[in-house]
């Protein structure tokens, strides 16, 4: 399992790997989400059985999704359009 960490001051993202005690047996850096962009959730939004990183601008009502592989290396971003701004994500 991993434990997904975003830093609010700088936009950067990353996760822990866990071991099969369930401690932290790795940090894995994936950069800086774009400005104006958090982090929302995680999960297998487009059924490639890899997880992907959900990501929301709330001022722009922009929403889209990190795609990975299966070594948990980003492969790339998905958007997915833009809803009004009155409505935001639940993270779930």
């Amino acid at each position: 399992d991993e434990v997904l960490f975003e830093n609010k001051a700088t936009g950067d993202v990353g996760y822990w790997t866990t071991n099969a005690q369930g401690q932290a047996a790795g940090f894995h850096d994936f950069g800086f989400a774009d400005a104006g962009y958090s982090v929302i959730g995680v999960g297998d939004y487009d059924n490639s059985g890899h997880a992907e990183v959900l990501l929301e601008n709330p001022a722009t009502g922009d929403v889209g999704y990190w795609t990975t592989n299966a070594g948990g290396a980003l492969t790339g971003f998905h958007d997915l359009g833009q809803v009004n701004t009155s409505y935001h994500l639940v993270p779930s």
